[in-house]
């Protein structure tokens, strides 16, 4: 990819937040629940990861990482998990980063255990 115009200091204090790009999410072949626009946004999404890469940008993966039990889920939520397959589940297939999506050196990777990742999160330091 050919340098990006504005890349360098002027992007050092700027952060780029890529939110639930798992598979579970996304990915219609692996979850059930994906959306649908998930999958439509992907090549947007990587595109736009390796414009912030060439810039400098610092990179905050934001992903769901579930307990198999759900215990860790809002209680509206559990029954989701009482086979154990339920959505963003740690370790899991679904809860990969989408394909085309790595995180890498130098990027912050943030896992949240409930609905809304930026209550009570270390992103808010």
């Amino acid at each position: 990819m050919a340098p990006v115009a504005g890349s360098g200091d002027e992007w050092s204090e700027t952060a780029m937040l890529v939110i639930d790009m798992q598979k579970d999410f996304v990915d219609p072949a692996t979850s059930s629940a994906a959306l649908l626009a998930g999958e439509a946004i992907l090549p947007t999404v990587t595109a736009a990861v390796a414009v912030a890469r060439q810039r400098g940008i610092f990179i905050v993966w934001v992903v769901r990482e579930h307990d198999p039990s759900g215990r860790d889920v809002e209680l509206f939520c559990r029954h989701f998990y009482s086979s154990g397959k339920g959505l963003g589940v740690e370790g899991s297939k679904g809860a990969e980063l989408a394909d085309g999506l790595t995180i890498k050196d130098g990027d912050y990777k943030l896992g949240f255990k409930h609905q809304i990742a930026f209550d009570r999160q270390s992103l808010m330091l």
